[in-house]
């Protein structure tokens, strides 16, 4: 966890009603800071969406004190994350608060928003799902697995300095 090593306290935003792949990532970050000896504030709120992350501003504000860096789930989230933040409660990122989203929407690398956050490989997810797809097709009877692909940290304004 390059990021956290001058941080003091970590929190995960999760919307309330995730998807399975969305809860494996608050998941896996969760248990991979906690190897590190961190504990971890997860904050559920709003929706994956924009507006969803206004709302998780709001809760993390109320409720986050001694947090000084947040992952959020989706980069959805985390723009509207750091919109609240910003505009709402007076939070300088990343003077402030560092935040990380996940998944490399073209919206992070606006100037606005310079977020950090996790990309990965939509030709390798598309290759993956069309090789489990296939297998299903001739194999309808063999049990469900599941498969973890790469991922790269995109590193940006949000988590500088």
């Amino acid at each position: 966890m390059p990021i956290a090593t001058a941080l003091s306290g970590l929190a995960v935003v999760v919307p309330k009603r995730a998807s399975y792949t969305v809860l494996g990532r608050a998941l896996a970050f969760e248990t991979l800071a906690k190897a590190e000896g961190w504990d971890v504030l997860k904050l559920e709120a709003g929706g994956q969406s924009y507006a969803g992350g206004l709302a998780a501003a709001h809760a993390f504000a109320e409720a986050a004190s001694g947090i000084d860096g947040v992952f959020c789930v989706a980069d959805y989230m985390a723009l509207g994350f750091l919109d609240g933040l910003r505009f709402d409660h007076n939070v300088k990122v990343p003077e402030d608060l560092k935040v990380v989203g996940y998944d490399d929407i073209p919206q992070s690398s606006w100037k606005a928003y310079d977020l950090t956050t996790i990309a990965q490989s939509r030709e390798e997810l598309s290759e993956v799902t069309m090789r489990l797809l296939l297998d299903r097709l001739e194999t309808p009877e063999a049990p469900p697995h599941e498969v973890i692909t790469g991922v790269t940290l995109v590193q940006r304004g949000s988590t500088a300095g």
